[in-house]
């Protein structure tokens, strides 16, 4: 497995992994060695939201409930979490952003990562242990990249990074329904400290022929995004002019809150897809809320907005 070399800007610390190319990843392995797993384990885990998110902090606490197992938890807010970043009792999830650079490219993309506290002895920045790949609108990508082409100090660009992730970002693959099924994945990996990343591709043909006769739910967000390399809608036109010929099956689009509303409803069962855009790539996952499963993923390189190629390639694993 090649993995590329990834910086984070805000913890200021670099590894080596593919973050990028699945809608979630886990380095249960890689990155920890078997006593600071065992030390994970018994940490407490602090999570922190946009401050926007405070409003809803019942649905956020319900959706961490429903998946997050392993450890215990507490939700702060961001100003409140350099009390426990440097407590290794603690592990913690924050907002952080990083730079890849194929080819003479500049990409700057965000995630929801988890790492340890820092070791008491030392002081010792820890690594990173999961990552959630976040797809931001056009506007706060355009101003995160602005800061970081900003002639600043590197400290005062982390403090502009992160003030901008948590007080004005916007990220269509976040609440609390998608948060709950991003935390099922990690909380079951983190305890089989099963990893995947790049390789993790997969097709449930079993579940996904069940799409022949319900309907694939897909959040509007995917219909309302945009190609941000060349500012162009780039998606679905057929499927909104009512014409879906190149996937034959019910396609059913509704609002985040809707879906959200879906996800967490007890006894929930229905496919649900979420489409992740990075500056490169894309990332297109399809969920079963009954286990919160992936039954289906796809990373496709250099890749612009959500296509009727992408239905057609879903198409092929329901027949």
């Amino acid at each position: 497995m090649t993995r590329i070399k990834i910086a984070l800007i805000i913890s200021a610390i670099a590894f080596a992994g593919n973050i990028t190319k699945a809608q979630v990843s886990c380095f249960a392995k890689s990155y920890l060695k078997d006593e600071n797993f065992l030390r994970f384990k018994s940490t407490t885990t602090i999570f922190t939201l946009r401050y926007g998110d405070y409003e809803n902090i019942d649905q956020y606490r319900v959706a961490i409930q429903k998946a997050w197992t392993i450890t215990p938890f507490l939700i702060v807010k961001p100003n409140e979490l350099i009390k426990y970043q440097n407590n290794s009792t603690y592990s913690f999830f924050y907002f952080d952003s990083y730079v890849e650079q194929p080819d003479s490219l500049y990409s700057l993309n965000i995630i929801y990562a988890l790492k340890l506290g820092a070791e008491k002895t030392t002081r010792r920045n820890m690594p990173i242990v999961a990552t959630i790949n976040l797809y931001p609108d056009l506007y706060s990508l355009k101003y995160m990249q602005d800061i970081g082409y900003s002639y600043v100090s590197a400290l005062d660009k982390r403090k502009l990074f992160a003030n901008n992730l948590y007080k004005h970002s916007t990220f269509y693959n976040w609440s609390p329904g998608f948060l709950t099924t991003y935390l099922t994945l990690l909380d079951k990996a983190l305890r089989s400290r099963n990893e995947f990343d790049i390789e993790f591709e997969t097709a449930d043909k079993s579940n996904l022929s069940k799409l022949k006769n319900e309907p694939l739910y897909i959040p509007e967000y995917v219909k309302d995004s945009f190609n941000q390399e060349f500012n162009q809608y780039s998606i679905l036109n057929e499927v909104n002019e009512g014409n879906n010929e190149k996937y034959l099956y019910q396609i059913k689009f509704v609002s985040t809150k809707e879906l959200d509303e879906l996800i967490l409803s007890k006894d929930s069962d229905i496919k649900y897809l979420v489409y992740t855009q990075n500056s490169f790539d894309k990332v297109i996952t399809i969920y079963n809320s009954k286990n919160n499963k992936i039954i289906y993923q796809k990373y496709t390189p250099k890749s612009y907005g959500f296509r009727n190629s992408d239905l057609s390639s879903i198409q092929k694993n329901v027949n």
